[in-house]
């Protein structure tokens, strides 16, 4: 980081303004470090320090540790989503199968099915955005630029929790439209008999 040559300027420059002596900061030419040069003590004021100008910090890869956490913390989180992607395919599967045994009874679950068709779309898209995020998860953490690079990592988990939430409220919407279905009217029944 840059902070070092800060630190060095400032514990090379400070002994000097705590204890009354006059100094003139001088920069290296490298600019990498400070000098100190000794001046005669015939002012009375000591002189300002100014720390020397710095660019903006350059990114910098993460430490060993840092990227060890981060992979650890970012499991946690793609296996708490898989786990309900898990779960809601399971409640999918088990509706299908009841609007399937519903509709064999006579009821219209047309507007169920519908409902499991977009609840199994949008997981599907979760399961997609969620089959490729530990390798961007590693890519960006060991990268040069990890702050840049998380950003691409965060909206694939956004992506993947918009479809979660997505699905879970069409598979609400599919159980109410299970628990309303109505008996199928067939094209016979509308027709009045005539004798």
């Amino acid at each position: 980081m840059k902070l070092l040559p800060f630190l060095l300027f400032t514990l090379t420059c400070l002994p000097a303004v705590v204890f009354g002596q006059t100094e003139e900061i001088a920069t290296s030419s490298e600019g990498s470090a400070p000098v100190v040069e000794e001046t005669a003590a015939t002012t009375s004021a000591p002189t300002e320090i100014i720390p020397p100008v710095t660019a903006s910090p350059a990114p910098v890869a993460l430490e060993a540790r840092t990227q060890e956490r981060i992979i650890n913390l970012a499991a946690n989180i793609s296996n708490r989503f898989d786990s309900i992607i898990s779960r809601l395919d399971q409640i999918s599967r088990r509706l299908r199968t009841r609007a399937e045994k519903q509709a064999s009874l006579g009821l219209d679950t047309s507007a169920a099915i519908a409902a499991l068709g977009r609840a199994e779309e949008s997981l599907a898209r979760a399961k997609v955005e969620m089959s490729t995020i530990d390798t961007a998860v590693v890519a960006a953490i060991g990268s040069t630029d990890p702050v840049r690079e998380w950003r691409e990592v965060r909206k694939k988990y956004l992506i993947a929790r918009e479809a979660i939430r997505q699905s879970h409220s069409e598979l609400k919407n599919a159980i109410t439209a299970l628990k309303n279905a109505s008996p199928v009217v067939s094209a016979e029944a509308e027709e009045p008999q005539t004798n």
